[in-house]
């Protein structure tokens, strides 16, 4: 079971840079605001890492009193980008063009010890392969959120009007990625039954372990 939430924050034209510190604080207040009880043992949002899986220790939230004693975990991830764009005036065709800084783009797809809880009862490797597999499967839509916004161009007849068509041509590209991924994730966790079916779970292990070598291949 899992709980996941995507954000993202934009960061103005790179000379404008008294705007830029202080959209960026609003973006890192985001990750702030659910994460208060971390900086009682210095615990952080856990970004996705091959070489780091997660394990049981990871799981530092309380177990929602109101969920089904069916699901036996829940995995808070998260999906955030940011980035910088540039502004340009073409003069053949009187237009001016915005465009993501693709150097600036930052997608990150994190874990969130203290929203994501395991009932003590029901840690097993087993579980915990599957949770893994809703952080891993997050990681894929993370690659494809950062191939897709790192092209992206918008026009318009003044440079206002670029900037606006860019922002929303970023959160909207953003948006569709984020919602097929909540999609995905669903069947993810209807097929495997929670992770209780051994072989639609192998199935899935396999589906996203090639996923994350061509994120492309992913729907």
């Amino acid at each position: 079971m899992f709980k996941h939430l995507a954000v993202g924050a934009e960061a103005p034209e790179r000379v404008r840079m008294k705007s830029l510190l202080r959209i960026l604080v609003v973006a890192f207040a985001v990750f702030i605001a659910g994460l208060a009880n971390a900086a009682t043992d210095g615990a952080q949002p856990i970004p996705w890492n091959a070489e780091r899986p997660l394990t049981w220790i990871d799981y530092r939230g309380i177990p929602d009193p109101g969920a089904s004693p069916s699901i036996g975990a829940r995995t808070h991830l998260l999906l955030a980008y940011s980035y910088q764009y540039i502004k340009d005036y073409d003069a053949s065709s009187r237009r001016y063009r915005a465009y993501v800084y693709a150097s600036s783009l930052k997608v990150d797809c994190l874990f969130d010890p203290y929203e994501s809880w395991v009932r003590p009862d029901a840690q097993s490797d087993r579980l915990l392969n599957h949770e893994q597999r809703h952080f891993d499967l997050a990681e894929v839509y993370a690659q494809k959120m950062r191939s897709a916004l790192q092209s992206v161009t918008a026009w318009g007849a003044s440079a206002a009007a670029a900037e606006q068509a860019l922002k929303t041509q970023v959160a909207a590209t953003a948006g569709q990625i984020n919602q097929r991924w909540h999609e995905i994730d669903a069947q993810y966790d209807q097929e495997s039954v929670g992770g209780t079916d051994p072989s639609a779970q192998a199935l899935w292990d396999q589906r996203i372990d090639a996923w994350l070598v061509q994120p492309s291949q992913a729907p």
